[in-house]
């Protein structure tokens, strides 16, 4: 029945975001794509936001930035409109593109709103997004700041970011001249 397709939709979902996180983007939007058309077919418009996102994430990934911005934009509009608190996923999402581009404030403001939502539910993979972004926002300015961050990221426990989490750190390691401990 239609319980079952939505459980597959929702399990070729997380799919996706799990080959997103293991480096495989390419996949990631395969099957990000095949979860949407499900969604799509089902009008859920939870499932809907969380393709979306993903397959923004892996738009981006692979440098399609114009469509993982239409992407993000429609996932936050649907999951304001849900008041569901996984608005803060693609609020990430937008924050990296931000940055990408070299918008600062605007960045900036995407994170912390995300990092607002994630915080009382305890959302590891949205905490863990957010810190990441505001910590490198921040190691432009305030070292000491995003030093924090990057440690707040890296205990906010969870093995499928731990790699981006590491990243940061080294790199704001690097920046603050520590070569060694940058390398560890």
């Amino acid at each position: 029945g239609s319980e079952s397709v939505l459980q597959l939709t929702w399990l070729r979902a997380c799919q996706a975001l799990s080959q997103l996180e293991a480096g495989v983007p390419a996949q990631a939007l395969a099957d990000a794509q095949l979860a949407l058309s499900l969604s799509e077919r089902y009008e859920n418009p939870f499932l809907i936001g969380h393709a979306l996102t993903t397959r923004g994430r892996a738009r981006a990934r692979l440098g399609m930035l114009e469509a993982a911005t239409g992407d993000f934009v429609t996932a936050c509009d649907l999951f304001q409109r849900l008041g569901s608190r996984f608005l803060a996923w693609p609020l990430c999402g937008l924050g990296d593109l931000h940055r990408t581009r070299g918008q600062v404030v605007r960045a900036r403001a995407a994170y912390e709103e995300a990092l607002t939502l994630a915080e009382p539910h305890h959302d590891v993979l949205a905490l863990n997004s957010a810190l990441i972004g505001l910590a490198r926002i921040d190691a432009a300015e305030d070292l000491q700041q995003a030093r924090e961050r990057a440690g707040r990221a890296l205990e906010s426990g969870t093995d499928l970011r731990k790699v981006p989490s590491l990243l940061t750190r080294g790199w704001i390691t690097l920046m603050d001249g520590d070569r060694e401990a940058a390398a560890a």
